[in-house]
């Protein structure tokens, strides 16, 4: 509470904000405002194409110290990039097949 105030004597300058000839003003904005001095906050929005990206990433996790009542020991964690989704497939053990398996499940 008793440490002193930070930016009290700034050596920068204020910039003030400066209209050029070509710069657009209130009234270019809004010609048929009757109010033009008054401060609006719009904002502009664009709507974009969706196109489906073919991303995911994934990840698999180590072989846990139980196994599970199914008989799955690891986990294969999957980021789709699309949904925005993080999915997660339990599968036996490390060898190829069984990865393949887990990935073909969390793809359908």
């Amino acid at each position: 509470m008793n440490q002193e105030r930070r930016n009290i004597q700034s050596t920068k300058t204020k910039s003030t904000l400066t209209t050029t000839p070509d710069s657009p003003t209130d009234k270019d904005f809004f010609p048929t405002s009757e109010h033009p001095n008054i401060k609006t906050y719009e904002c502009m929005a664009a709507i974009v194409g969706f196109s489906p990206q073919p991303k995911a990433y994934f990840d698999l996790t180590g072989r846990f110290p139980y196994v599970s009542s199914r008989g799955n020991q690891c986990l294969l964690v999957v980021y789709d990039y699309d949904s925005n989704a993080i999915l997660v497939e339990p599968h036996r053990s490390r060898p190829a097949a069984h990865i393949l398996d887990a990935w073909l499940k969390i793809h359908q």
